[in-house]
């Protein structure tokens, strides 16, 4: 599945990041830059990122993929199938004719006619809360990012990041995609872990819903 293109998400994301200090800029990690010592700032007035390698390298837009994928195929398949019985029913209906009187046979067809109709819609309806889920988790993905990009941003005092199609010639040095990948694939293990973990007796309130600190 090919990930949607948008111009410019983060086009002039002016971060006000020019009066930090110091110690963000030397925090700023050697993975941005590798070339910058300890003992010097990195700054960056520009970064640029690769929204549709971000996207489709980081674990967390696989996974996010994923699911989708895998829910639309099983919408696929369950239509198939509903189209195949229906097929079949015409079918039969057809098979009838000969032996009812034509009130009866257009009664019938109507009939047919309304259920396929019925269907139509329900599937359709499915198709929309697909399409609906996909629109609520790219947008969770894409803040995910953007925190990430706002975050490396920040360390290296840059004022302005843009999309990499928006830009026609570079420097490879500023384009972070890689750094957010490590960060979103670092985040993802952590939140996998915790939802992996085990619920103790300690951790659910006496209704047996987890207990919130």
């Amino acid at each position: 599945m090919s990930w949607p293109t948008r111009g410019t998400v983060l086009l002039g994301i002016v971060l006000g990041c020019v009066g930090f200090g110091p110690v963000a800029a030397q925090e700023a990690a050697t993975s941005v830059a590798p070339s910058a010592t300890s003992t010097q700032q990195t700054v960056l007035p520009v970064l640029v990122f690769d929204r549709s390698r971000i996207l489709s390298d980081s674990k967390l837009g696989q996974a996010f993929e994923a699911e989708i994928q895998q829910t639309r195929d099983a919408l696929v398949q369950e239509n198939n199938d509903i189209y195949a019985a229906l097929e079949v029913e015409e079918a039969e209906i057809s098979a009838l004719r000969p032996t009812l009187s034509e009130e009866a046979f257009v009664q019938k067809a109507d009939a047919f006619d309304q259920k396929v109709t019925s269907v139509r819609a329900a599937q359709d309806r499915k198709a929309n809360d697909i399409q609906a889920l996909y629109n609520s988790g790219l947008e969770d993905v894409e803040q995910k990012m953007n925190a990430a990009l706002t975050s490396v941003a920040r360390e290296v005092r840059a004022i302005v990041v843009f999309e990499r199609q928006q830009v026609y010639l570079m420097s490879g040095a500023i384009d972070v995609s890689t750094e957010i990948i490590r960060r979103l694939d670092a985040q993802f293990a952590v939140d996998a872990a915790l939802a992996d973990a085990p619920v103790t007796p300690d951790d659910e309130t006496s209704d047996g819903s987890a207990a919130v600190e």
